[in-house]
């Protein structure tokens, strides 16, 4: 059987906001995906269920930053760590924070049909666990409110008065959808254009505001000369709320065995060696749902091509569109 476990509300503080070496502010999805499959770990010896897909719908976030004027460059907000036994003062770290408030769709597979005793069970054990774990590297404060708690619907099965009660628990806010065929359409044309571009140029360009002169014909060449008659445009090739995100990683290395490398976190474990994989991603507004059921997140694995991704698609799909851009 399965269900629809909307997790409404969550308000977190202190989440890690730099998602990948080349970008941060919204917390990267794996964080996400991550703890969900932590949460199905927690839940499956007394449920026999499995969580899988995961939808990410923001509704504020604050990035913990500042600079000391507006033509300044951001910088993160720092915390100052106690002084060490020595006296002395312990070095700076740098890390990014952000304050989210957020809900999370979960897809759950379950071998029986619940009723409504055990539904509410689930739902009580999941703010539970929720309440004990962390999210994104940030502590979660709350869930839910007077108006909107953590419930189990069943498959809406395309019936949209049963995805619109799912689509009221989450508003106002804003899903994170997987639009990398953006990034492939991009790339074709900044390619056919000069054959040296990369997909690494068609995601920049992307997230790029270029300022360009425009110049009034009816001026005269003296005053294009002198500056005068000139406009300064600002414009970007991005229709929409177009965002650079990591969605996943590629072995740079092969596989280590258990063992084979030295002060690693977790030796019980083989080792991999890996890079971030971008892509675009959209946020678009709860209310224009594209296709229900293409709003989940998922786990995708392929060892022999060294790729772990998320995605909103099989994986067939994602080593197309890898091919593509690579």
């Amino acid at each position: 059987m399965k269900y629809y476990l909307v997790i409404p509300h969550i308000k977190v503080q202190n989440a890690n906001c730099i998602s990948s070496p080349l970008t941060y502010g919204f917390p990267a999805i794996t964080a996400f995906t991550g703890a969900v499959h932590a949460l199905s770990r927690k839940l499956f010896p007394t449920f026999n269920m499995t969580l899988d897909g995961v939808a990410i719908a923001a509704h504020d976030c604050d990035i913990q930053r500042s600079r000391p004027n507006s033509y300044s460059d951001w910088s993160f907000i720092q915390s100052r760590h106690p002084i060490k036994k020595d006296g002395n003062s312990p070095s700076i770290i740098e890390e990014g924070y952000i304050h989210l408030k957020l809900s999370l769709v979960v897809e759950v597979t379950s071998e029986t049909d619940w009723n409504s005793e055990e539904k509410q069970a689930f739902c009580d054990a999941v703010y539970q666990q929720m309440m004990q774990q962390r999210l994104a590297g940030g502590s979660i404060l709350s869930i839910g409110n007077t108006r909107r708690q953590i419930s189990l619907h069943n498959d809406p099965k395309g019936d949209p008065d049963k995805i619109k009660a799912i689509q009221i628990q989450l508003s106002p806010s804003f899903l994170l959808i997987n639009r990398q065929d953006v990034l492939i359409d991009h790339t074709a044309k900044l390619q056919a254009e000069n054959p040296d571009k990369t997909a690494l140029d068609a995601l920049i360009d992307l997230c790029a505001i270029h300022i360009s002169p425009e110049v009034d014909e009816l001026n005269d060449s003296a005053d294009e000369v002198n500056g005068k008659g000139v406009r300064w445009v600002a414009s970007s090739p991005k229709k929409g709320w177009l965002v650079p995100i990591p969605v996943g990683y590629k072995g740079i290395a092969p596989e280590f065995a258990i063992d084979r490398v030295a002060d690693i976190r977790a030796p019980q474990y083989p080792t991999h060696f890996v890079e971030s994989v971008y892509s675009i991603g959209e946020w678009r507004f709860v209310n224009s749902l594209p296709d229900f059921n293409h709003i989940f997140w998922r786990h995708h694995t392929d060892i022999d091509n060294q790729l772990f991704l998320v995605s909103q698609s099989g994986l067939s799909s994602n080593q197309e569109s890898l091919q593509t851009l690579f």
